[in-house]
């Protein structure tokens, strides 16, 4: 069994969200792990924001009674994975608690950390872009030279090539220019909407990996 424990500033936005998020898809699945979540600067007890709860109720999950707590050696040592939602928060922690340097990520890194056929993927996506400019000569050269048959057919060939293109690039740039999970903290419920998505998706990405080693176990 493995124990998460997912981290965020005051413990009633990210965290719980990802916590209510894990154990919902863990469940879905039939896994064997345990979730908890704190916050950096939690205050004890406090009811997470009525938009993540909302927010969560909209994915058919009732987490409203969460109840924030910061975070604690205890905890720390309970968990086997720590993740944060930013690089701050880690940070923070380590400094903080040195007890959990060896076993604090952000959720981004991670995941990303662990999924063994990122590197193959990479060289997978470099010869697919290569194929797509390829074709997109070949069927530049056809449409010079009147040859509309072979560049439709060209045509076919890169609408094939983009699909291929995009379901191996998945998730390959998904750091982008911020590794941290956005803080939605005094937005609207389309804000929070939004922030959930983003640790949906790297929560599924997660369990995907969770249930691979378990299989393998």
């Amino acid at each position: 069994m493995k124990r998460f424990l997912f981290i965020c500033t005051g413990n009633t936005c990210r965290s719980p969200m990802a916590e209510a998020l894990l154990r919902k898809r863990a469940a879905e699945r039939g896994l064997s792990l345990e979730v908890k979540s704190a916050g950096v600067s939690a205050l004890p007890g406090g009811a997470a924001s009525f938009p993540a709860v909302e927010v969560l109720k909209e994915k058919g999950i009732d987490h409203s009674d969460h109840r924030s707590q910061p975070v604690t050696a205890e905890l720390l040592d309970w968990a086997d994975v720590v993740l944060t939602m930013t690089r701050s928060h880690r940070q923070w922690l380590i400094h903080s608690h040195p007890i959990a340097v060896d076993k604090a990520y952000t959720l981004k890194e991670w995941i990303l950390e662990r999924e063994a056929d990122r590197e193959q993927r990479w060289r997978k996506r470099d010869q697919l872009l290569v194929e797509v400019e390829t074709r997109r000569a070949m069927k530049a050269r056809a449409q010079a030279d009147g040859d509309k048959e072979k560049a439709a057919a060209l045509d076919g060939e890169l609408r094939e090539l983009a699909q291929q293109l995009e379901e191996v690039s998945e998730g390959l740039d998904s750091l982008g220019d911020n590794p941290d999970v956005a803080d939605p903290f005094g937005g609207d419920t389309d804000r929070y909407r939004k922030t959930a998505e983003e640790i949906e998706a790297w929560v599924n990405r997660l369990v995907d990996w969770v249930q691979s080693q378990q299989r393998e176990g």
